[in-house]
């Protein structure tokens, strides 16, 4: 059985739905529309993104949950 799709290129489809919608940021069911990615996979693109930011320097991902 074959494995899923790796964390960057779901990182690849939310970073550029962010940079499309900055700077007023989508909600997480915004980005599932928008990326059409689950829960799951919006959450592991954007784990991947904060540690490409922590590693490269880069100013953090931040999002709060309301």
């Amino acid at each position: 059985m074959g494995r899923g799709v790796p964390a960057h290129v779901h990182a690849e489809a939310i970073l550029s739905a962010l940079l499309e919608a900055r700077p007023a940021g989508l909600t997480i069911v915004q980005l599932m529309a928008a990326t059409e990615r689950t829960r799951a996979q919006v959450h592991t693109g954007l784990a991947h993104l904060r540690q490409v930011a922590a590693a490269k320097g880069l100013p953090p991902v931040t999002w709060d949950k309301t």
